[in-house]
């Protein structure tokens, strides 16, 4: 049974966890908005676990993680927590409606000095925010298709790639979108949307789908509709009578003809040769 819960749209994300913050609550919190659900793990006020996976046992997917080996480029748990919680909190803090249910809980095994105050993590996820209106002005779509531009920018001569970049820029290859790469990198989305706007950058990265126009707000005028061009005359002085033939035409009727005379005259009349009168 909840122990406080409540309604998004009249209270609001950030007041529900000052609160918690201020209270200094341990349990876990439910904050749901659609087919989107948020569930986060506080121990003595503090944030120690976040995710929007819908369902699950929030305890044992931290004692999970806190028991993964650390990862090869030397990122400690609590780098893990704090960008996994930055990227929870940056889409839960665009909850305008929806419902809040929180349940108070003692000890989340070993947890307890793994939190993060409310504040710290507000203030991440906000900047998490700006980062992701930057990335968007290069990268509008997480999901569009780009692929590696076929040859290299003009005046470029060579190009020096990191090895994250390098994976990046291979996991992409001939077609594939942020949400691909980061699936098949293992990374954040975030982390892998700024690298691939990096590249994008750089035009190392362009769109599968080839040129885009570029919209205009200036309207293109109306235009006058053509004059009828007038011909220059030839010379001045009386009009000429139109020439009249001096023989009347010939009239062949293929019945007047044999057969060989048909062919006979159908060869003069490719050399030329026209019949008399």
């Amino acid at each position: 049974m909840s122990d406080l819960n409540g309604n998004l749209a009249s209270f609001g994300v950030r007041p529900v966890l000052e609160l918690l913050a201020d209270s200094h609550k341990s349990g876990e919190l439910r904050l749901t908005s659609g087919s989107v659900v948020g569930r986060s793990l506080f121990y003595d006020g503090q944030i120690t676990y976040a995710t929007t996976a819908p369902d699950g046992d929030t305890v044992r997917e931290l004692e999970k993680l806190l028991a993964r080996p650390l990862a090869e480029d030397g990122s400690t748990i609590d780098d893990v927590l704090r960008e996994q919680l930055t990227d929870v909190f940056h889409d839960l803090l665009q909850f305008e409606t929806g419902t809040f249910d929180f349940v108070e809980s003692g000890s989340q095994s070993g947890a307890e000095d793994q939190g993060f105050p409310v504040a710290a993590v507000l203030a991440n996820a906000d900047a998490r925010i700006e980062e992701w209106r930057k990335i968007r002005s290069v990268v509008p779509s997480t999901t569009e298709p780009y692929r590696v531009v076929p040859e290299l920018p003009s005046g470029t001569e060579e190009v020096v790639l990191d090895r994250p970049s390098w994976r990046l820029m291979a996991a992409v290859g001939a077609g594939g979108s942020v949400e691909d790469a980061a699936i098949a990198l293992d990374h954040s989305q975030f982390r892998t949307a700024e690298m691939f706007a990096g590249l994008v950058r750089s035009s190392l990265l362009e769109p599968l789908g080839g040129w885009r126009p570029i919209e205009s707000s200036h309207q293109v005028e109306e235009l006058a509709p053509l004059e009828e061009p007038q011909l220059p005359k030839q010379f001045d002085g009386p009009p000429v009578s139109r020439l009249r033939p001096t023989t009347p035409a010939v009239t062949v009727s293929k019945e007047d003809l044999t057969r060989e005379e048909m062919d006979e005259m159908i060869r003069n009349l490719g050399k030329g040769i026209f019949p008399n009168a």
